[in-house]
């Protein structure tokens, strides 16, 4: 996407590859950090000491991508952190961040997780003023209809 268009990358496990391309291309581009927003990506790991792909990449990105992990193994709670709950934390900046015209990019195991992401968006733009849970799952279908919303998922 053109640099003034946000992104929000959710990507569990290997299918961080297809948003570290994104990000490695737009981190090359020159004003990437003065662009008036910040990108969002939510990773998904099981293991932050085993499995944590590019774990110290992600901080060369800081000066414009937000990035938020989640390490489901690591959990100490009974509430198993997964991707889907991260993008709840952050609810109110990534319903602004759709509402700005971002992209959304889903890569990783085709089921379930696609449809946890799904509605934990919805959840994220019902923190925007005006939004029912019905009209929220609208925009979003209405963003896959026409690529803004893509899945990239497999298995």
């Amino acid at each position: 996407p053109e640099d003034d268009v946000p992104l929000i990358m959710i990507c569990p496990g290997t299918g961080l590859s297809p948003c570290r391309s994104l990000v490695q291309e737009r981190h090359r581009r020159p004003g990437s950090a003065s662009r008036g927003f910040r990108d969002m990506m939510f990773l998904g790991f099981r293991n932050h000491e085993k499995d944590f792909l590019f774990g110290e990449e992600w901080g060369a990105y800081s000066e414009w991508l937000d990035v938020h992990v989640a390490f489901s193994r690591d959990a100490t709670s009974n509430a198993t952190p997964y991707v889907q709950h991260k993008l709840e934390e952050h609810g109110r900046a990534v319903g602004e961040l759709v509402l700005k015209g971002a992209r959304i990019y889903v890569c990783g195991r085709a089921h379930p997780m696609p449809a946890q992401v799904f509605d934990a968006l919805v959840k994220c733009l019902c923190t925007q003023d005006g939004f029912t849970e019905e009209g929220a799952t609208q925009h979003l279908l209405k963003m896959q209809r026409s690529s803004t919303y893509i899945n990239d998922t497999w298995g």
